[in-house]
């Protein structure tokens, strides 16, 4: 059996299960008759979180032998039984250490456009006083740079029992997250992306074996439940919180313009997806030379150049991906960005939990409103639209800065700290 297993998963492994080859072939090796039932077991459980999908259902990841080894050895580690890993009743509980170390890490090249999340979360535990470091790393070696970090004295960034390890953004299937769970280091992914782009997301490694899921939009919660989640209620969640960007005190600020060349920006690419509604938008009578795009801004350097430029108006547009609004369309990161740095933001909807966010300070509107309401706010002279900019900056910052958005969390239980620190 184990022959024909082996079999399968040289004929079926992808990358999203290869990084955990090696530690998969030793546990294979070891492997004895209850094993495999219990794989066996697993398999039947994690096919059956899409029992009730209509339609044919792409799990996104074939949990082969190699995948199936690395799950097996995370419930080994906790102590699952067979009966447990068919009903799924429980999910990893347990804690970092309080004296343990947090490392924030991504992929370096992801720094700049992830910033704003990673500056909330280290300014809002700072505000406890709990201290963070961010490692940065490239892509290819990602597999093997964590695991060298693992009770490794000798390596800078030494990841050991107790420490948290987050990771922020893609590429989280590279990261080790079973060997990381062995070593009793506390896992968590910061999860950057909308889920209903990424539907895949119920089998992925990290929504598995990562002790929670951090999720910067209400709608990504909400989506996994009813996504990942049968009627049984059999199926396990890891801890999910919700981890918005929150107010950036040092944002560069962007003073409203109302020179002749100044326009409104779309701050983004609008290759992705936004290519048919831009164009109708810049050929809209209303909004004929009143418009750009901006998608070479990778650094604070940059955006200073960008923002102090005579045709940056300091209106914005939010447009999503493909043009079209859902109900569960989550609010971009930019939004909270851009709000930072004193914008006037005009978005399509999004969704109704996200938006109440947003309330009174971002102008929800159709795309087909876009031309009416953009031309009004351009229309304005620079100071009656900085007034209105400033009073939504400072309500914003009220509502959302670091500190409060970590306590809302709840990230401080996790930790060990309790909230009547602040």
């Amino acid at each position: 059996m184990l022959g024909q297993l082996g079999g399968v998963a040289g004929a079926r492994r992808d990358s999203r299960v290869s990084a955990m080859v090696e530690e998969a072939d030793v546990l294979r090796e070891s492997m004895e008759v209850e094993d495999l039932k219990k794989m066996e077991a697993v398999q039947r459980s994690y096919m059956g979180m899409y029992a009730d999908a209509d339609g044919p259902v792409d799990t996104g990841m074939d949990l082969d032998v190699d995948g199936l080894s690395a799950l097996l050895h995370h419930l080994d580690t906790i102590g699952y039984t067979t009966t447990d890993a068919v009903t799924w009743e429980t999910h990893l509980k347990r804690k970092p250490s309080p004296k343990g170390k947090i490392y924030i890490m991504l992929v370096d090249n992801w720094h700049y456009m992830y910033l704003p999340l990673i500056n909330t979360v280290q300014r809002g535990l700072l505000a406890f006083s709990v201290n963070t470091t961010v490692v940065k790393r490239g892509r290819p070696t990602l597999h093997e740079d964590i695991k060298a970090m693992i009770h490794n004295s000798s390596n800078p960034i030494s990841l050991n029992k107790g420490d948290t390890f987050i990771w922020v953004g893609e590429y989280d299937d590279h990261v080790p997250w079973a060997t990381l769970t062995k070593a009793d280091i506390y896992t968590i992914h910061y999860d950057l992306d909308p889920v209903e782009t990424r539907h895949k997301r119920c089998g992925k490694l990290s929504f598995l074996l990562a002790d929670e899921i951090w999720e910067y939009s209400h709608s990504n919660i909400d989506l996994l439940h009813h996504l990942c989640s049968r009627s049984n209620d059999r199926t396990p969640f890891p801890l999910m919180r919700f981890l918005p960007a929150a107010f950036d005190p040092d944002a560069f600020p962007i003073h409203q313009k109302n020179n002749p060349g100044s326009k409104a920006v779309f701050f983004g690419g609008v290759k992705y997806g936004r290519r048919r509604c831009w164009k109708s938008l810049i050929q809209e009578p209303l909004l004929t030379g009143k418009l750009r795009d901006e998608y070479h801004v990778w650094s604070k350097k940059q955006f200073i150049r960008f923002a102090t430029n005579d045709t940056t108006s300091g209106v914005f547009l939010n447009i999503h991906k493909t043009c079209i609004n859902t109900p569960s369309t989550p609010a971009e990161p930019r939004i909270a960005q851009l709000l930072s740095h004193g914008g006037i933001i005009v978005s399509q909807p999004i969704y109704h939990k996200d938006m109440e966010s947003y309330s009174g300070l971002v102008d929800f509107v159709p795309i087909s409103e876009f031309p009416r309401v953009v031309s009004k706010w351009l229309s304005m002279s620079a100071e009656e639209r900085q007034t209105k900019a400033d009073e939504r900056k400072r309500i914003f910052q009220a509502r959302n800065s670091p500190k409060e958005v970590i306590l809302r969390s709840g990230v401080l239980e996790t930790f060990g700290v309790l909230e009547s620190f602040g």
